[in-house]
């Protein structure tokens, strides 16, 4: 998928760029979104100004990450720059619409475990930035070096930079995970 996302961008394609993108990784990133910002309205707003977004900077992508993590990266700066302004962004798309109408694979009522939806409960609790940081490694299984890029507040033009932010966004994540084993632990009887 990512060679012919980077085929059409080197040809210029920004067309078949951006429906590659929403194709490959559309679903996951609204639910990213609507992580980040716990209200599905919001979300689907926020998701039609990242396309827009992508569909505009497309010529700004310089190669130094996937184009997965890239649109990972808008999505979070659409959601941060939501927060800072606090007034939704009223956007609409068919391709959202049909992506959010789309069934979501759930766990099977059978397969539920006491265990895990407590987890889920105390996951819902956390702040934006730690959701964030879960969904990323968790749910997307992307690499820590990606982690550290969508999450970082400024470009990571460098290795070490690299290397610093992952180290400290693993940091994180096992503070993460340390309160939410305290708090699993509290609340057994």
């Amino acid at each position: 998928m990512e060679r012919s996302l980077a085929a059409a961008h080197e040809r210029g394609d920004r067309g078949a760029l951006v429906e590659g993108l929403m194709d490959a990784y559309g679903g996951e990133l609204l639910g990213f979104i609507a992580a980040l910002v716990r209200d599905q309205d919001v979300a689907r707003d926020l998701f039609a100004d990242v396309w827009e977004s992508v569909l505009t900077r497309s010529d700004d992508f310089e190669g130094r990450s996937s184009f997965r993590t890239w649109v990972y990266a808008i999505a979070r700066n659409a959601a941060l720059n939501h927060e800072r302004r606090r007034a939704p962004f009223r956007l609409s798309t068919r391709r959202a619409e049909r992506l959010v109408a789309v069934p979501r694979p759930s766990t099977r009522p059978h397969l539920r475990t006491t265990n895990k939806d407590r987890l889920a409960r105390l996951r819902a609790h956390l702040d934006g930035p730690s959701q964030a940081l879960l969904t990323l490694r968790v749910d997307r299984k992307m690499s820590w070096n990606d982690v550290a890029r969508v999450l970082s507040d400024e470009p990571l033009t460098t290795d070490a930079e690299v290397r610093r932010a992952s180290a400290r966004v693993r940091k994180r994540f096992d503070r993460i995970k340390e309160r939410l084993r305290d708090a699993m632990a509290a609340e057994r009887p």
